[in-house]
This record gives structure tokens, sequence and C-alpha cells, in this order.
């Protein structure tokens, strides 16, 4: 997440952005990212099976209620389905299942993870949405959940540090565009 984060500010800057556009948009129920972050931190520190999965689901509840009141802001509905494929992974599998195969080309060992993912076992579900994509040069495993945020991050950095002017042109391009969009659809 970090990567996209730095992509998206240098994105936004190579293509006009400014960091004090950022303060010129507020984000909707802005306090459930930082709760459900921390409550993440939180779930690694605790001992314990059932507790430290309960905050990481806690957590993800705040992070889908933060994406959900941000939809409307562009590049949201990607961090949204990613936050969803992630907390469906974590669910279904009492953690994020880590593959093998994944964790061998990144040179790691299924050792110690943080309080959310295990090693990939034979009881599993859904696999392919668990860590299965090895990013050898970070020496990292994320998941299609996890790449799918990633994009949104950069998104939303890249729109919210346009300046206002120019994000309420292209909103209202998009907004003009939807009614031929549904005339189209009604008329093919």
């Amino acid at each position: 997440m970090l990567v996209a984060i730095g992509l998206g500010f240098l994105l936004a800057l190579v293509f006009g952005g400014r960091f004090r556009n950022l303060g010129e948009r507020t984000l909707r129920s802005w306090f459930l990212l930082p709760l459900g972050l921390a409550l993440q931190l939180t779930a690694i520190e605790s001992h314990g099976d059932t507790w430290p999965f309960l905050l990481v689901l806690l957590s993800y509840a705040f992070l889908f209620a933060f994406a959900v009141a941000n939809v409307s802001v562009t590049g949201f509905w990607m961090i949204l389905l990613g936050v969803t494929l992630n907390a469906l992974a974590i669910g279904l599998n009492h953690g994020m299942p880590v593959s093998h195969d994944a964790l061998d080309h990144t040179g790691r060992h299924a050792g110690v993870f943080a309080a959310e993912s295990h090693a990939h076992r034979s009881s599993d579900k859904a696999l392919f949405l668990g860590d299965v994509v090895p990013v050898t040069p970070l020496g990292e495993v994320v998941s299609f959940g996890d790449l799918v945020l990633g994009v949104g991050l950069v998104d939303v950095i890249i729109h919210l540090m346009r300046p206002a002017r120019r994000r309420r042109e292209e909103d209202e391009d998009d907004t003009a565009l939807l009614p031929l969009l549904v005339d189209d659809v009604v008329h093919s």
C-alpha cells in the first residue's frame, strides 16, 4: 500500500496535481480510516486465535464503511472492491491464506505473518482471493484485492490532488455523459 500511495503522489505531481489541493476536498466519515487501521495494528499485537481475528474483521468493517461513505469520489469504488475481496478471503478462511509458491518466488518462508495471514492450508477456500501474487522486488506476496485497492489508491490520490475547478469540470463531463449512455442502452 505504501508503494501505491507513493506512486499516486508521484503521478499526481507529474499530471499537474498539487499537495495544497488535498485540503480542498474532505472525505466523509474520515475517522473510520484511522480506526480501521488502528484495529489492524491492535490485532497484530493481540494474542490468541479468536480475538485477533475478530479485531481484523471489525477493522475491515470500518474500512468498508469508510469506502462506502466516499464511493462518490473518483477511484473509491476500486478501494471498496479491494477491501471487500480481502475481507471475503479473510472471513472465509479465518485469515488470509498465503500461497507457498508465491512465497518461494519472493524468497520468503512460511514463517511469521501478521494476525490476519497464515500459510495456505488444505482447508482454505477461494485461494485465488488470498495472497497469491508474488512481488519479487519487494519480497512481498499480495492478493488480487490488494492490487485493486492499490490501483484505487493511486486513482483517488491523483484525483484529489488535481485543482478543484478541473475536478468539477471532469465530474460535470461524467455527469453529462450519463444520460447519453442511458439513452444508448435503452435504444439498443
